[in-house]
């Protein structure tokens, strides 16, 4: 393989590699000028600058699902930015109302963003599914090393599950940007949960409306496993093994049902 066709099958994969610098230059950079406070916006701001890179940003109606990513990873980090200077890491009740709130605005943005009665109810099913999607997450996502794992449980669900597009790239850059942020040290809080939350919600609910084959929605299931069952098999295995093997463990039947379920595999 000629170092010509290595770089042509990475190129759509720079996104990732720019959100994990992103994340890990703005926790390191406020660590190192002893101004941690805007660190847990890490995550958010790198993963906002990865799928810009990844997509593009539309400013028009976005036509197609995956181009509403941007304009939400925007969105998010701002919202990241604000929690992290006002709250300052304490998780409270504003903290959980913001995140609760941005789950519920990103479900709304990937239905379609409705604004009347009858194209709200339309989109309802859509809605309510990402919503809950996201609020599973939020109640399992604590830090940017959660993150991590339910992205890249993702990911490996998107390889293997046959689908099309970006949507494999896109959550690349959401583990890029937390395994930035966790190497960097910059915590958890309302800040990484109102960003990494909402998400991972949008993106692994994309291909389930997008096309809504058997794989999809396996793929799906994938990160809500890492964080539901993997600490409790985590719990299972020796100390120093159950936190990285345990999340793995969990989305493994996911991620190998989707490999099983893929179109044209049988």
């Amino acid at each position: 393989m000629s170092l010509d066709s290595l770089w042509t099958q990475a190129w759509p994969w720079r996104g990732s590699l720019i959100a994990l610098l992103v994340a890990l230059g703005w926790a390191a950079g406020l660590r190192l000028a002893r101004q941690p406070a805007l660190g847990p916006a890490a995550a958010a701001l790198g993963l906002a600058v990865g799928w810009v890179v990844t997509m593009g940003l539309v400013t028009a109606s976005p036509r197609q699902l995956a181009e509403r990513l941007p304009v939400l990873g925007l969105a998010l980090a701002v919202l990241a930015l604000v929690l992290a200077g006002l709250l300052r890491g304490r998780a409270g009740v504003i903290g959980l109302l913001m995140a609760a709130l941005a789950v519920l605005g990103a479900a709304w943005w990937m239905a379609g963003a409705p604004m009347h009665g009858p194209s709200l109810v339309a989109a309802l099913p859509v809605l309510a599914g990402v919503a809950a999607f996201g609020g599973a997450m939020l109640l399992r996502l604590d830090d940017a090393t959660d993150g991590a794992k339910a992205a890249l449980a993702l990911l490996a669900g998107l390889l293997v599950a046959g689908g099309f597009g970006p949507q494999p790239m896109l959550a690349g850059c959401v583990a890029g940007a937390a395994i930035g942020a966790a190497l960097a040290g910059a915590g958890g809080g309302p800040a990484v949960r109102a960003a990494l939350a909402p998400a991972i919600a949008a993106l692994g609910a994309l291909p389930v409306i997008a096309r809504g084959q058997p794989s999809d929605w396996a793929a799906a299931a994938a990160p809500l496993l890492a964080l539901w069952l993997g600490p409790v098999i985590g719990r299972r295995l020796p100390a120093r093994l159950g936190p990285a093997l345990g999340w793995a463990i969990a989305a493994a039947p996911a991620i190998g049902l989707a490999w099983y379920l893929a179109p044209g595999r049988r």
